[in-house]
C-alpha cells in the first residue's frame, strides 16, 4: 500500500496564494465580465438598441455587454462598445482593452489594449486599474513596474473592488511590488472574503492553517476552504478533501474527500488528480485499481506535479497498474528527484543503492540521500546513516537487505521491522511538521520561479507580436501615404492642365 504521512499531503503539493502574474491569464473573465450580469428581455433589448442607434453612449454600451455576455458575440459587442468607448464611457474603454488583449473581435494588440485600459484606469474605474494593474506587473505593453501594479490595485481596492482587495493581498503575501506582510496580505483576503471572493476565502484559510499573518485556526480554515469549495474553487475542492482525509479541523470522511478531489480534478487540477491515484492505489472510498490510479497520476504528471511523477515511479518499481521495470521507475523517479522532490530524491537513492534499474553506485546514492535529508526527509537521513553499516540487518525499504535465519528468527525480524516502521513513520511525521513552513516556501519559491519564467516566454512572445503588428501597421500607412501622395501629384498635374487649357482659351478669345 502507497502510505503517506498525514502532515505530508500538505507539504507534498505547493500551497500558496497564486501569484498576480499568473492570476492575470484568466483575462478576459477576472478583467471584464461581470457574474451579475442579466441579460434584458426582449422588450427592454429592443429599447437599448434603438437608443444605441441615436448615439446614446449607455445603451450602446449595454448593447455591447449584452453580445458579450450573453451571447459571447464579441465581433457583434466591439462596435457598439468601441462608439461608448470613443464617448468616454470607461466600462466599454476597458472592454475594448480586454478585446485588443485576447483578439476577441480585433486583432491582437497588447500596446493599443494598455492605451485603452489606461483611459479606463484614469476615470477611476476599478476594473480598468486592475486591468492596467496586471499589464505593469508582466511587462505587458509597458515596462514591468511592481510597484505601479500595486498602486494601481490600491486605487481599486479603496472602492471596495473585491478582485483588487485580493489581488492586492497576492502582493503582500509575495512581496512583489511592496514589502512583505503576511498581516496586510490577512486583511486584505479578509476584506474580498467578506464579499464572497472564492480565492480569498482559499487564500485566508490557507493563512489560518499554517497560522500565518493570524493565529493558526484549523476550524476557521476548514469553514473559509467550505465557502470556496461550494463556488466551485479547484483549489479549496482539493485543500477540503485534506482536511476530510487527515480530520483537519473536520471530521474525517474519506468518501467526502473523494467527493472534492473528484471535483477539483475533473476541472484539471493537478493535485487533486495525483490524490485521486492515491484514493485508488490505496482503495480509499473507492475501489482498489491500479490502472485507474495510473491514469490519473498520469493527468497530474503531464501537467508538471512533481508527486505524481514520483507515484508512477512507485508503481513501476511496485509492479502496480504497469509491469514492474525498474528502469522506468527510475526515470520517473529522477524527473521528480531533479526538481526537488525529496521522496523521489530518496527513492532514487534507494535504486542506486540495490543496483535496481541501473548499476549499483553507492557514491550516487548518498548523494541522493543527502539531497532529500536535506529538505527535511527522515527516511533519507536513515538511509544516508546505513550506508556505513551494510551488513546490519534493517527493515524493508532499506537499500541493504540483511542475511535470512531460520523461520523464528525471521519472524522476530518481521516483527523489529514493523516496531522500526512504525517508529520512523512517527518520527518522519514530528519532523516534518517541524520542516512546514520551510518546505513550503521553498515550494512557492520554485512555483514563482517557474511562473515568472513562463510569464517572461509569454511576454517575448506577445512582444514579438505586437512588433509583428507594429511593423504590419506602418508598412500599411507608409503605403497610404504613397498613394495619397501619387493622388496629390495626378491632382497637381490636372490642376495645371486646366489652368494651361483656360490660359488658352482665353488667348484665343482675345484673338
Amino acid at each position: 500500500m502507497r502510505k503517506m504521512p498525514a502532515v505530508s499531503r500538505f507539504l507534498r503539493a505547493v500551497l500558496f496564494a497564486v501569484p498576480l502574474a499568473c492570476a492575470a491569464q484568466a483575462a478576459p473573465a477576472a478583467r471584464g465580465n461581470d457574474p451579475t450580469y442579466t441579460a434584458p428581455d426582449a422588450a427592454a433589448l429592443a429599447k437599448i438598441q434603438a437608443a444605441a442607434e441615436h448615439g446614446d453612449r449607455d445603451a450602446q454600451r449595454d448593447l455591447g455587454l449584452y453580445f458579450e455576455k450573453a451571447r459571447n458575440d464579441w465581433p457583434s459587442a466591439v462596435p457598439w462598445l468601441r462608439k461608448a468607448a470613443d464617448q468616454g464611457d470607461p466600462r466599454s474603454q476597458n472592454a475594448i482593452g480586454i478585446a485588443y488583449e485576447n483578439g476577441l473581435g480585433l486583432t491582437k494588440d497588447i500596446p493599443t489594449a494598455v492605451s485603452w485600459y489606461r483611459k479606463s484606469a484614469d476615470q477611476g474605474y476599478a476594473r480598468g486599474q486592475v486591468s492596467l494593474a496586471y499589464n505593469y506587473l508582466q511587462g505587458s505593453g509597458v515596462e514591468q513596474d511592481q510597484a505601479m501594479a500595486a498602486r494601481l490595485l490600491r486605487k481599486a481596492a479603496d472602492q471596495g473592488f473585491a478582485d483588487a482587495e485580493y489581488d492586492l493581498g497576492v502582493l503582500y503575501r509575495n512581496g512583489q511590488g511592496v514589502a512583505h506582510d503576511n498581516a496586510k496580505a490577512m486583511e486584505l483576503y479578509q476584506k474580498a472574503a467578506d464579499q464572497g471572493d472564492a480565492d480569498a476565502e482559499t487564500s485566508l484559510g490557507k493563512l489560518y492553517f499554517f497560522g500565518q499573518g493570524v493565529t493558526k485556526n484549523m476550524d476557521t480554515a476548514a469553514s473559509l476552504m467550505r465557502k470556496a469549495a461550494d463556488q466551485g474553487n479547484a483549489e479549496a475542492q482539493w485543500m477540503l478533501g485534506n482536511f476530510y482525509i487527515n480530520g483537519t479541523g473536520i471530521a474525517k470522511d474519506p468518501a467526502a474527500a473523494m467527493s472534492l478531489y473528484s471535483k477539483s480534478a475533473a476541472q484539471n487540477y493537478a493535485a487533486a488528480q495525483n490524490e485521486m491515484g492515491n484514493a485508488y492505489i490505496n482503495g480509499t472510498a473507492v475501489p482498489r485499481d491500479y490502472a485507474v490510479a495510473m491514469t490519473w497520476y498520469r493527468k497530474a504528471a503531464d501537467q508538471g506535479n512533481l508527486d505524481a511523477l514520483n507515484n508512477i515511479g512507485l508503481s513501476y518499481q511496485n509492479g502496480q497498474g504497469v509491469n514492474k521495470d525498474y528502469a522506468q521507475a527510475a526515470t520517473y523517479f529522477r524527473k521528480a528527484a531533479e526538481q526537488g522532490n525529496a521522496e523521489a530524491q530518496d527513492n532514487l537513492g534507494i535504486l542506486y543503492a540495490n543496483g535496481q534499474g541501473m548499476p549499483k553506485d553507492y557514491a550516487a546514492a548518498a548523494g541522493w540521500f543527502q539531497k532529500a535529508a536535506t529538505l527535511g526527509n527522515a527516511n533519507a537521513r536513515d538511509n544516508l546513516a546505513r550506508l556505513s553499516r551494510p551488513l546490519q540487518s534493517s527493515p524493508p525499504g532499506n537499500p541493504y537487505q540483511g542475511n535470512a535465519g531460520n523461520a523464528d528468527n525471521a519472524v522476530a525480524q518481521q516483527q523489529a521491522n514493523a516496531q522500526y516502521q512504525q517508529q520512523q513513520e512517527d518520527q518522519q511525521n514530528q519532523q516534518q511538521m517541524q520542516m512546514q513552513q520551510q518546505t513550503t516556501q521553498q515550494q512557492w519559491d520554485q512555483q514563482t520561479r517557474q511562473r515568472q519564467e513562463e510569464d517572461e516566454q509569454r511576454q517575448q512572445q506577445q512582444e514579438q507580436q505586437a512588433e509583428q503588428q507594429r511593423e504590419a501597421y506602418q508598412q500599411q500607412q507608409e503605403q497610404q501615404q504613397e498613394e495619397m501622395q501619387r493622388e496629390q501629384e495626378q491632382q497637381r498635374q490636372q490642376q495645371e492642365q486646366q489652368e494651361q487649357q483656360e490660359q488658352q482659351q482665353q488667348e484665343m478669345e482675345q484673338h
